[in-house]
């Protein structure tokens, strides 16, 4: 019978080997160093984790946030009722592809060139900030990075309690121009989780802008070789 109630954990992390000089493979990284595949857990849900593990018997190194570890890997049904819930959102979408396909060459004849001041803000949009100019009185422009490793990250760091968003690049960089009207004295900054771990929070003092070199450390992940912890070793 397959374990499905497991907790995982990672007793000795790798440091050996930056994530981002690894070479890809399908499912995660090739370390040149161990000659092994380092399979990146951090965007998985806890069933595929269980059925991933439960699929070999051999040792697995893999990457990992800290919220995934030494905790019980939670599977119930509720994951089966999705399944079938995305198999009928799926059909669905293909009927409605369908009928639709019958006004594309219509819709071809029209192009539309959108304003970011016409974005429907009130339905909750998000819009990106695009400036080149480090004289902006209010701007932030830093970089977001993986604590303890300073490589960069790829995610969306957000004004809170604004619909202002900058989408980091391939270094990690961002930058975000905080509007006149804003009047709060203090701005919170989100980093998006890129996984399961939380976000990130950083404050700053509107007083303090314009900022340009900030550096924030994201929560950080984990590598090395997965320890199973079966159910009947929860209590040692």
């Amino acid at each position: 019978m397959k374990n499905s109630r497991l907790k995982i954990s990672i007793e000795k992390p790798c440091n050996k080997i930056n994530w981002t000089s690894m070479s890809d493979f399908e499912r995660g990284k090739f370390c040149s160093i161990c000659s092994k595949n380092v399979t990146d857990f951090s965007k998985m849900t806890d069933e595929e984790i269980v059925n991933y593990l439960n699929g070999s018997e051999e040792s697995i190194c893999a990457r990992l946030n800290q919220s995934q570890m030494n905790r019980i890997l939670n599977i119930n049904k509720a994951n089966k009722i999705n399944h079938w819930n995305k198999i009928a959102a799926t059909l669905a979408l293909m009927t409605l592809t369908t009928v639709s396909y019958s006004n594309t060459n219509e819709d071809n004849y029209f192009k539309t060139e959108l304003n970011i001041r016409d974005l429907p803000h009130n339905k909750g949009n998000f819009y990106t900030q695009i400036s080149s100019s480090d004289s902006i009185p209010n701007i932030i422009k830093g970089k977001v990075v993986e604590e303890g490793w300073d490589y960069p990250v790829k995610t969306f760091v957000i004004v809170k309690g604004t619909k202002i968003k900058s989408e980091t690049d391939s270094l990690g960089n961002f930058q975000i121009v905080i509007p006149k009207k804003y009047k709060k004295e203090e701005i919170t900054l989100i980093v998006k989780s890129t996984g399961l771990e939380n976000d990130t929070e950083l404050n700053l003092k509107i007083s303090d802008l314009p900022k340009n070199d900030i550096v924030i450390t994201k929560n950080p992940m984990v590598i090395g070789e997965v320890i199973r912890i079966k159910w009947w070793q929860f209590w040692k």
